[in-house]
């Protein structure tokens, strides 16, 4: 079956190319609420609709669950069970447009890339998932189970939408299932994470200051205004929020200009080791607990910092928010609010380990082990069925959240030969 999955991709690249560019240029950024179908602006909402028109175009059953989610499948209708690929349609904002070499939703390809925000996460891999299952559907290969494409609106924010889609909307849990939203050769732990956001009332100079797009970026620029007029500016480097070190935090810059108590305190909240939270540590499993100071403002008076915090699979989280809590009160900050996502853990020995790391290393030759990472996917959500599978491979540049996101046109191709297999496996397991 994997040959003849493969010449179906061959014979269709033309086509995942272009509809891959296609929802691209959908820039569905969350938004406030627009409709009732709209629970996160309508720039999602078109991204979904366009996703199961898709979909039901191709010769998929599809169903929307209000504008939060979406499904579409093939398969015996009678299985009780079914395999999923969960992606997620919304992307975290572009930031400056000047900081871009090319328009940040044009989806245009260059010198083998194909450019736009969510190129890698998560609208390309996704389609590759999506029209590795047409190539399955097409093949006519029966099945044990349903191949169903989990479609998401608010992976980047809240995870409203999986809340919604297997909470209110009754939908069940698959019995194996992987998300195209990281690297190969498979993630087998992805660590726990904690936004929290504290504040605190100041006497500052600092009449306004703002920095930061989303929880989980590092802030690429940062802005106060003084009593006097005088306006700061700093610029730093983004970078996905689980990997801090690889940018350069704007706010950390411009808090550390001010030089006044309340901006040390939350700098020191913002030590990517997490040593200022008195967080710092790590296990053998997934490696050291990592933070990001994602937004910072001032306003009427009241100082606000959004801490993204990732901390190894092995720690309770209820001791992280007692720590954390600790740690405010100590300096006379308060908590506003705290959310907590446990890490994922599934061993290597266990399904769809064992099956996707096997479909990875037939059609790479590369043997190498699964790893630990400190992002966070869909496959928690499905929780102990799911993995992140795919799609950067080892070597590929990590662009994440940054400006000029990209994904190799010959990497998206060969994705989709890799999931067409991976979803004929785990529904013939």
């Amino acid at each position: 079956m994997r040959d003849l999955f493969s010449k179906w991709v061959d014979t269709h690249q033309d086509q995942i190319l272009s509809e891959t560019q296609a929802i691209l240029r959908i820039p569905s950024v969350k938004e406030a609420p627009s409709g009732p179908d709209e629970p996160f602006g309508k720039p999602c909402a078109d991204a979904l609709t366009h996703t199961l028109a898709l979909c039901e175009r191709l010769g998929f059953r599809v169903q929307r669950f209000g504008g939060y989610a979406g499904h579409a499948e093939f398969g015996p209708e009678d299985a009780e069970e079914y395999v999923a690929a969960l992606g997620h349609l919304d992307v975290v904002p572009t930031g400056d447009p000047a900081t871009w070499s090319v328009e940040p939703f044009g989806a245009v390809v260059r010198d083998g890339w194909l450019l736009a925000r969510g190129a890698s996460d998560d609208k390309g891999p996704t389609f590759a998932a999506l029209f590795a299952a047409k190539a399955v559907l097409d093949s006519g290969a029966p099945l044990k189970r349903r191949i169903r494409l989990i479609f998401g609106c608010d992976e980047e924010s809240g995870w409203e939408c999986m809340d919604h889609y297997f909470g209110a909307a009754g939908q069940p849990k698959p019995a194996y299932a992987f998300a195209p939203d990281a690297d190969f050769p498979l993630i087998f732990a992805e660590k726990g994470a904690f936004t929290a956001v504290v504040q605190k009332k100041i006497t500052s100079k600092v009449v306004s200051l703002r920095s930061g797009l989303r929880a989980n970026m590092v802030p690429e620029s940062a802005t106060a205004t003084l009593t006097d007029g005088t306006t700061l500016s700093e610029a730093g480097k983004s970078a996905h929020g689980s990997t801090p070190e690889k940018g350069e935090n704007a706010a950390v810059k411009l808090l550390e200009k001010l030089k006044e108590s309340w901006a040390s305190e939350l700098m020191s909240f913002a030590e990517i080791t997490g040593a200022g939270l008195n967080l710092k540590g790590s296990d053998e499993i997934s490696g050291a607990l990592t933070c990001n100071l994602g937004v910072v403002s001032v306003e009427n008076g009241t100082a606000h910092g959004t801490i993204n915090v990732r901390y190894p699979v092995t720690w309770d989280g209820t001791k992280m928010e007692a720590t954390l809590r600790a740690a405010m009160s100590a300096s006379g900050w308060s908590v506003a609010s705290y959310k907590d996502m446990p890490a994922l853990y599934v061993p290597v020995d266990a399904e769809p380990v064992k099956t996707l790391l096997a479909v990875y290393r037939e059609h790479t030759g590369d043997n190498r082990p699964p790893v630990a990472i400190g992002g966070r996917t869909y496959a928690t959500a499905v929780a102990p069925v799911g993995v992140a599978f795919g799609a950067a491979m080892p070597g590929d540049p990590d662009v994440a959240h940054q400006p000029d996101e990209r994904i190799l046109v010959e990497r998206l191709i060969g994705c989709t030969k890799i999931y067409a297999d991976a979803l004929y496996r785990l529904a013939t397991l």
